[in-house]
């Protein structure tokens, strides 16, 4: 076997060096894709979170709290008013504490705010429409189990669970 001779070592030791440098400029030159983040989960169609935090900067909401207040019940008459103003606010948050808070409303009120709540029954939003079906359970509803009975057939399954409650609370038979 030939004996290396030193510069064949030092040629051979370049050579390596410049592979090695070379590779790894390519591999960093070269253009890389990101890693995959995975599916796209789309966002809730009720976030919570947001609706509540955007809801708590507009005046209504502390209006709101201040009219709801325990010591505030029962509402009066201006209160179910601003009431029934509020649960057609653009905001679901202030629509559903407005709709919440109707059914607080005081006998000589209810006809009113039982409107107001069977108004919200086709509301967009699930919270709102669930906070409209307690409303008119705490309001004594009774007239409007046709409207409640519709909603048995909804295609959403916490409607009809809501519904089904109402109408056992206003003493209707439900299967």
């Amino acid at each position: 076997m030939p004996r290396l001779t030193l510069r064949r070592k030092v040629w051979g030791a370049v050579a390596v060096l410049a592979a090695v440098v070379l590779g790894g400029s390519a591999y960093l030159l070269t253009a890389r894709r990101p890693p995959d983040p995975g599916p796209v989960i789309p966002a809730s169609r009720h976030d919570m979170a947001g609706e509540e935090r955007r809801a708590k900067q507009l005046p209504e909401y502390a209006e709101l709290r201040r009219l709801g207040a325990k010591e505030n019940r029962p509402p009066t008459p201006e209160a179910v008013a601003r009431f029934a103003e509020l649960a057609g606010h653009p905001n679901w948050w202030i629509r559903n504490m407005a709709v919440g808070l109707i059914g607080h409303a005081p006998p000589p009120l209810r006809e009113a705010a039982t409107a107001t709540a069977a108004s919200r029954l086709a509301d967009p939003n699930i919270f709102v429409r669930s906070a409209a079906m307690d409303a008119l359970g705490s309001l004594g509803a009774r007239d409007r189990i046709p409207d409640l009975v519709a909603l048995l057939g909804s295609a959403d399954p916490d409607d009809r669970a809501c519904a089904r409650r109402t109408l056992r609370q206003l003493g209707h038979p439900v299967e």
